[in-house]
């Protein structure tokens, strides 16, 4: 089987377009945060958990905001 040769693309994706999808999710992991904040907060459970479930979130939501646009 041969290697296809591919030219560069020709329209590239400005920075301005990363920027407003980067500016547009943002607001949809805030909004997770504060309900799970709250959800958290009247549970009682343990600092354990409670820091597992946290960074959780916060990993996942920074590993979209970096890998989505």
């Amino acid at each position: 089987m041969t290697d296809a040769l591919l030219r560069d693309p020709a329209h590239l994706v400005s920075q301005r377009a990363r920027a407003y999808w980067l500016v547009r999710a943002l607001p949809g992991w805030l909004l997770i945060g504060g309900i799970l904040t709250v959800v958290l907060v009247s549970a009682g459970w343990s600092t354990a958990v409670t820091g597992s479930v946290v960074w959780s979130a916060v990993g996942l939501a920074v590993l979209h905001l970096v890998v989505m646009p």
